[in-house]
């Protein structure tokens, strides 16, 4: 299944982070790529694509003016992620039939004609939460709870610890060394 994200409303003052963890979340959990509308935010789109390039995959970011031209030639299943949808649970078979999903996370003020174009208005629960962690949970649930063992092209994989950090860098022979944060 191809996976698409479209995030609502991006503002670069307010937004810059949740936007960003919403793409490092759709990366790691599986889509392909993530489209954005509001302000035009580089920035959040090269901190992407940085992350992409070091920890593998395939995943591209693309600024939208507006959703509808994006919407109405979309050829795939639409789900929008509100908490005013129907539970998303009720829905996980159908939308792992889809070949090709559109998950589309709100921002300050969704449009109607994006309940309107959705195929399924779903929720992961009824009250107000981050639209992080209803992608990411959505996400987690949609691909069988698995994860890719390993990204293709990866420059930097982390080696699970019980204790501390390590990377190593896939190609070479031996580990980076953890000190402090790596860099996006």
């Amino acid at each position: 299944m191809a996976i698409t994200i479209l995030r609502l409303g991006h503002r670069i003052f307010r937004d810059q982070r949740i936007t960003t963890h919403c793409g490092l979340t759709a990366r790691a959990l599986g889509a392909k790529e993530m489209y954005y509308t509001g302000e035009h935010d580089l920035g959040m789109e090269q901190s992407l694509e940085k992350a992409a390039a070091a920890w593998g995959g395939h995943f591209r970011v693309r600024y939208l003016e507006a959703p509808g031209p994006f919407l109405r030639t979309f050829h795939g299943k639409v789900v929008h992620l509100t908490a005013y949808g129907l539970p998303f649970q009720g829905k996980l078979a159908q939308l792992r039939r889809a070949r090709s999903l559109l998950v589309i996370v709100g921002g300050e003020k969704v449009p109607p004609e994006i309940y309107q174009r959705a195929d399924w208005n779903l929720a992961v629960g009824s009250q107000p939460h981050s639209e992080v962690a209803a992608l990411g949970i959505v996400l987690y649930e949609l691909t069988g709870r698995r994860f890719p063992a390993r990204f293709t092209r990866a420059k930097l994989r982390i080696v699970p610890q019980a204790r501390g950090k390590r990377m190593e860098q896939p190609r070479s022979s031996g580990p980076a060394p953890a000190r402090g944060k790596a860099r996006l």
